[in-house]
């Protein structure tokens, strides 16, 4: 199974650092499944964040899901969009940004 983490958009958010979503947690990591279970959350957080009331993914701009991890990118010192519907176009920013 093959994933690909380039970046492609203006923005492009890697939720749960862009590995397994917690809704493919069962299925396993070198099955046909995988990749398309994966894929498939990308629809299901868009819907997700048009009910802003009640979600809202809030993204740090940061080099790698380790280093977020590591808190080395903090929301209150590193560039900060919404996932989804509520996303702006951010002035200045790089195209093809890393945000998770």
């Amino acid at each position: 199974v093959t994933v690909f983490y380039d970046p492609l958009g203006d923005i492009d958010f890697y939720p749960n650092g862009g590995a397994k979503q917690p809704q493919c947690e069962s299925v396993e990591e070198d099955s046909s499944e995988y990749l398309s279970c994966n894929h498939g959350a990308a629809p299901y957080f868009f819907l997700q964040s048009i009910n802003t009331a009640k979600c809202l993914f809030r993204s740090v701009q940061c080099p790698s899901y380790d280093d977020f991890l590591d808190g080395q990118c903090p929301p209150d010192s590193s560039t900060t969009d919404l996932m989804g519907l509520p996303a702006q176009k951010i002035p200045g920013l790089v195209p093809k940004s890393d945000f998770i």
